[in-house]
């Protein structure tokens, strides 16, 4: 189930499995994303969060921006990162992301979703760590 925060419960769910993906020591980033972004969950049955999702809209380009995503480490590959970003693209006609083009896994996701490389930036993601732009649009 996607969702977007409903509880104290679900800001805890969601800072752990940031916490866990980023590290503590980038609760200042945690802050600034909650308070300038969308932020969507990835639940299970039993209504935990098991991963999330950053988006902005930029009105002046049209398109959505996934600024960040995780998943609890523990259900990695069992679809919460899909559903989380399929449900963005059904929201809009564009979305836009950056990813370290060493993150087979992630990249592998976003272009079984459609995503294409757009550009590639060297060392985006610091010395020896490019990171590459992809882009979605919906066909029409």
């Amino acid at each position: 189930m996607i969702s977007k925060i409903e509880s104290q419960e679900d800001v805890k769910g969601l800072l752990i499995i940031f916490s866990e993906t980023w590290g503590a020591e980038t609760l200042s980033e945690f802050v600034s994303s909650i308070e300038n972004t969308i932020c969507l969950l990835a639940k299970d049955d039993e209504n935990k969060v098991q991963g999330y999702l950053f988006y902005d809209f930029d009105e002046r380009e049209n398109f959505m921006e996934i600024t960040d995503i995780g998943v609890d480490p523990a259900v990695r590959g069992k679809g919460y990162g899909r559903d989380l970003v399929a449900h963005v693209q059904s929201l809009c006609d564009s979305v836009r992301l950056s990813v370290k083009d060493d993150n087979v896994v992630a990249k592998s996701l976003y272009m079984s979703l459609g995503f294409k490389i757009i550009q590639t930036y060297q060392n985006y993601y610091g010395v020896g760590y490019d990171g590459l732009r992809m882009e979605w649009n919906r066909i029409r």
